[in-house]
């Protein structure tokens, strides 16, 4: 089922049941009312080839949006048109008109087209019976909601995906038991078409399916369906359309700028300028925080341009040399490595400039946005480092270690075989007290 089919798909299923399955104990007289009721509302709608006009160009959508454009795919859209244009309440005519197109495509005997018939009644028979009580409620709200003319909503595409997923895998089940059969009673040439026509199918269902996982999340929209051109739901595109719009506008905003503040040569810093622009823009720099970037700047640029005047001649004859080596890869591969080597130092300049602007200037929910691309994240340096504590001195080596609270209880006893201890403190085994279940040491003798 895909597009509006998969909704009308469920509907024509539940309205042709009776005639189909009208000696299962599981379909009750209620269960034949609330049929009713769905025939009532599917009145309400219009006539079947009114609605059939919205199938089909919504099926078309579908096809052409997943691109199901093989052979196999064509024929399977063309057997839903054929079938679909007979009105559901005439299911006989719609398995005749089922059967007659196989037995063409595939040019099947009497007895296959007779035993594949008897096979599909069968396989429909089972399924229906299995999932009747699902399907009805799911047919209801969509009748009921394309009579009263509203569009199809996310939250009840939610609800009737989960109820319409364990239908697809039996189908699918269904299918592959008669199509198995059948292809025991095939030559070789029947057998090569049915399997091509059989791979499109099952890759057509597992698209379906991994769009209905999409769908139990609430992530649907009318184009899923097919129907951005159907009348019902014109103004609720219109809405995803806007609301599309916005974010790939915010999107598109954001890559340009990701796109710019990434681009900028590390060691060219005529270009640090627009960095530093750019860097302000992205994180909605204050004046003040602007004024803390320029001042970075400016300090950034004099260190690089002492570096530049300082290596200028070399970097001048390496530049040269690089344009003469244009014919000599060799050639210039060295020249090119000499002259990284040369700027080395200026890139290293803008990187730190970077940084400092990202731990200097932004504010903790500024950074919260993210680096820039390849700066690394680092946590903001202190304005002002901490004074460190006075360092303590170590006890010597022949005193013994810090008495302990009295009720830590005493340390581990030390075994004569020990070395003595070292001047650094001892290690944690020896200073931390021992649990209060722990027995008492003797005492050291004198």
């Amino acid at each position: 089922m895909v597009g509006v089919a998969a909704a009308a798909g469920v509907v024509l299923f539940a309205l042709g049941l009776p005639a189909q399955a009208q000696n299962q104990p599981e379909v009750t007289p209620q269960d034949i009312e609330q049929l009713k009721e769905v025939q009532k509302n599917a009145d309400l709608i219009g006539s079947w080839d009114q609605q059939y006009v919205v199938i089909d160009q919504a099926t078309n959508n579908v096809f052409q949006q997943q691109g199901w454009t093989s052979e196999p795919d064509q024929y399977a859209q063309t057997l839903m048109r054929d079938v679909g244009r007979i009105p559901p309440w005439k299911p006989q005519e719609r398995q005749e008109a089922f059967m007659n197109a196989l037995q063409a495509r595939y040019n099947l005997s009497p007895d296959q087209r007779s035993n594949m018939n008897s096979e599909i009644q069968r396989e429909t028979l089972l399924v229906t019976a299995k999932h009747f009580k699902e399907i009805l409620p799911v047919a209801m709200e969509v009748v009921k909601t394309r009579a009263a003319n509203e569009p199809f909503t996310p939250e009840q595409v939610q609800r009737w995906s989960t109820a319409i997923k364990p239908i697809m895998a039996d189908a699918l089940d269904s299918m592959q038991r008669v199509t198995g059969n059948l292809k025991k009673t095939m030559t070789p040439e029947q057998q090569q078409l049915l399997d091509a026509d059989v791979s499109a199918l099952v890759k057509r269902h597992h698209d379906v399916t991994e769009m209905v996982k999409r769908w139990e999340q609430g992530g649907w929209n009318p184009t899923d369906w097919g129907l951005q051109d159907d009348p019902i739901h014109l103004a609720a595109m219109d809405a995803y359309r806007r609301s599309n719009a916005a974010k790939d506008a915010l999107v598109a905003a954001a890559n340009e700028k990701k796109i710019a503040i990434d681009n900028i040569n590390p060691t060219d810093d005529s270009a640090w300028d627009r960095y530093v622009k750019l860097f302000c823009d992205k994180y909605g720099c204050t004046d003040v925080q602007r004024t803390a970037a320029q001042a970075i700047l400016k300090g950034s640029k004099q260190e690089a341009i002492s570096i530049r005047d300082a290596r200028r001649d070399q970097i001048a004859k390496c530049e040269q040399l690089i344009q003469k080596s244009a014919g000599s890869p060799e050639q210039l591969k060295i020249q090119q490595e000499e002259l990284k080597r040369l700027l080395a130092p200026i890139g290293d300049i803008f990187n730190r400039m970077k940084n400092r602007l990202w731990e200097q200037v932004l504010t903790t929910e500024q950074r919260k946005l993210g680096p820039p691309e390849g700066q690394p994240q680092r946590p903001a340096a202190p304005a002002t480092p901490p004074t460190p504590p006075p360092a303590q001195p170590q006890p010597p080596p022949s005193q013994p270690p810090p008495a302990l609270p009295a009720s830590a209880g005493p340390p581990q006893q030390q075994s004569a075989a020990q070395p003595p201890p070292p001047a650094s403190p001892p290690p944690p085994a020896q200073t931390q007290p021992q649990p209060a279940t722990t027995q008492k040491s003797s005492p050291e003798p004198a």
